[in-house]
């Protein structure tokens, strides 16, 4: 793959297919890949993506992102082919007789865009118009690309490529794409419609009138005259007199005025129903373009975490995922509590697959409560822990030596022993992948154990796959409250 097609959308959705990939099938090692994403400028999103085009699985997807590419394309033809479809429909159920209410016709015409427009309107205002949205036919495009997605394509990120591309839809650059081709489906609804209309009008001789029930004839008037307002002044029709309109009553109608009429309907369509389309189609366009311009990967991920020390560009002397930690004062350690209920155990951004839970550590009688790799993996952590009626015996924090620890981790970790008035213990799990990946061990178990002294816990070395008798002592140690040096 041309180091051009890196950056971008496909540079975006090939750097997310990977990352679906890796949290399935595990991580695609690499050192080639990580040596040329490391040397390459840009921020972290830019080197993910250069990684993820370098890898094997990534060199094989080219043809797959030209396809997925073409089968937008196809979705999106489709869509406007069925609004050309749907305006001739809609054209032809308003002139069902030789006799043509207007205003009805009116009605039976523009009540489909405006109504969907009034509701995009309200949509967009109760999310305070923070990013576009294509509702229901948007909504379509995307659930047509994630299960046609996987069919169409044949590379070995077939199926990640197609949650990628739906993915997309509902980032910013996304919604507003499809927000472009909602609006453009009813641009071309109402311009067929109104093509429609010409042509039976120019072929076929109608009378056009309006009739009411229960309105005056000078409401009639003042509508007509309203509704006339605009296309006149935009040169599309002759501004209507009240005599004008009052001969169109029906059972009374003046032939003479059947072309009037005629221009009156469809400069209405295109005025009230096209040209608010138009302008939203030209908006929405432009919008999607300035976040394809500004398009990034979300580096929060998991999965990106756990590469963002990797990928730190080789000038940089250190390897922190975030803002290194302040210095505040250190705390002091929590005393084990009085009737305590049994020690809970986390994990934080670990490499290895454990279904969603942290290692189980022989020998410890713990509850495993979840990972708080991300927000709300920290928030439901923390939630649990609040939750529990007595305070645990320990915190138990299982952290991987391929991250350094940065600011927010220090933080959450000394809120939450706060939380739950219990001792903190950090098990430092994976050093052997650091080593294998030629990552500074001695200065990594260093940030670790600063941090530990910071928020007051216990700091041990321990290998989850592999445990050490003495490092396992080390640990019933701190859960007794003994000292582990």
């Amino acid at each position: 793959m041309a180091s051009a097609q890196v950056n971008g959308v496909k540079g975006w959705l090939l750097a997310e297919a990977v990352r679906l990939h890796e949290a399935r099938q595990g991580r695609c090692e690499d050192a080639a890949a990580v040596a040329l994403a490391r040397s390459s400028a840009g921020s972290l999103s830019q080197r993910l993506m250069t990684r993820a085009a370098r890898l094997t699985v990534g060199q094989a997807s080219g043809r797959d992102l030209a396809r997925l590419g073409s089968l937008l394309r196809i979705l999106a033809g489709l869509t406007l082919a069925m609004a050309a479809l749907a305006g001739l429909a809609t054209a032809r159920a308003s002139v069902p007789d030789e006799q043509i209410n207007v205003l009805l016709a009116m009605i039976v015409v523009l009540a489909p865009p405006t109504l969907t427009l009034l509701l995009w309107l309200i949509l967009m205002s109760a999310r305070r118009g923070t990013t576009g949205s294509g509702g229901l036919i948007g909504q379509a495009l995307t659930g047509a690309l994630r299960r046609i997605g996987a069919r169409f394509l044949s590379g070995p990120l077939a199926r990640e490529l197609a949650e990628a591309g739906a993915g997309l839809m509902q980032a910013r650059l996304g919604r507003w794409f499809l927000a472009s081709i909602m609006h453009g489906f009813w641009l071309v609804f109402t311009l067929v419609a109104t093509l429609t209309l010409g042509l039976y009008f120019s072929f076929a001789q109608y009378d056009l009138v309006w009739g009411t029930t229960i309105l005056d004839e000078d409401s009639v008037v003042q509508l007509v005259s309203g509704l006339a307002a605009l296309p006149a002044a935009l040169g599309l029709m002759g501004v209507p007199e009240a005599e004008w309109i009052l001969a169109a009553r029906q059972d009374t109608p003046e032939i003479g005025a059947r072309a009037e009429w005629a221009s009156f309907l469809m400069a209405s369509v295109l005025v009230y129903g096209s040209l608010p389309r138009l302008l939203l189609v030209l908006l929405s366009a432009w919008l999607a373009w300035r976040a394809r311009r500004n398009l990034a990967l979300d580096t929060s991920h998991p999965e990106y975490l756990r590469l963002a020390a990797e990928l730190e560009p080789i000038s940089l002397s250190s390897r922190t995922l975030g803002d290194q930690p302040a210095k505040p004062r250190k705390r002091a350690r929590h005393k084990r509590p009085n009737n305590p209920s049994r020690a809970v155990v986390f994990g934080i951004e670990l490499e290895r697959d454990h279904d969603g839970h942290p290692p189980e550590l022989p020998g410890l009688a713990a509850d495993r409560i979840g990972l708080a790799d991300d927000r709300a993996g920290r928030q439901a952590v923390r939630r649990l822990v609040g939750e529990r009626r007595r305070p645990p015996e320990a915190l138990i924090a299982v952290c991987s030596m391929l991250r350094t620890p940065d600011a927010g981790t220090e933080r959450f970790l000394a809120g939450l022993a706060d939380t739950a008035g219990a001792p903190l213990i950090l098990v430092l799990d994976e050093s052997e992948l650091l080593v294998e990946r030629g990552g500074p061990l001695k200065t990594r178990l260093a940030d670790w154990q600063d941090l530990a002294e910071r928020v007051g816990a216990d700091c041990v070395a321990l290998d989850s796959q592999q445990p050490d008798a003495s490092a396992l002592a080390h640990l019933q140690q701190s859960l007794r409250g003994e000292s582990v040096s």
